[in-house]
């Protein structure tokens, strides 16, 4: 938008102090085009003015599983309410310090960091209170076009139901185990 928007105005200041003398035809309306359509190709190569940005930061923002992206100095880089809840941080500002200085206590998650591959595991921790929830840990490497490392994703999805749901299953196994 800027280059289309100097190139009009140097144009025109161009035209009215140094050229009018020369040329006897103001062009400063074909120039006008030109930066238009330079601004046409911008919204559209760029997607200058798509809702899509602003809906993905909706959805980090409503949705329940825990993100935390990371740059390829394991830097934070955004990290959605949800996470903050799971890790019971508070809400201080953790964008751009170290994964070890933020999570230094949480060691499963220092090592999905530290490896080469997508990784996926179970962890617990310790809630608000005595309450223990577990998690589903998901570290997702994020590669640039030509295949380098460009940061990472971290996912915490809640699964203390469905633990719940087996150990109460597993009590049940066993007491019918018993009984035969």
């Amino acid at each position: 938008l800027l280059a289309a928007f100097m190139i009009g105005l140097v144009w025109n200041v161009a035209f009215n102090l140094f050229i009018g003398d020369v040329l006897r035809y103001d062009l400063t309306t074909t120039v006008g085009v030109l930066a238009l359509a330079i601004v046409a190709w911008g919204v559209q190569r760029h997607h200058l003015f798509d809702i899509i940005p602003l809906a993905r930061e909706k959805l980090l923002e409503l949705m329940q599983d825990g993100i935390i992206v990371f740059d390829s100095q394991n830097r934070v880089l955004d990290i959605n309410p949800a996470a903050y809840h799971i890790l019971n941080l508070e809400r201080v500002k953790v964008a751009g310090k170290s994964a070890e200085v933020v999570f230094g206590a949480w060691k499963e998650l220092a090592s999905a960091l530290q490896s080469d591959q997508d990784t996926q595991f179970e962890m617990g921790l310790q809630g608000v209170g005595d309450a223990m929830g577990y998690y589903d840990l998901q570290a997702t490497i994020l590669r640039q076009d030509g295949g380098e490392i460009a940061g990472r994703m971290i996912s915490l999805r809640d699964i203390s139901t469905r633990k719940s749901a087996e150990e109460n299953l597993k009590a049940h196994r066993d007491r019918l185990s018993k009984q035969i």
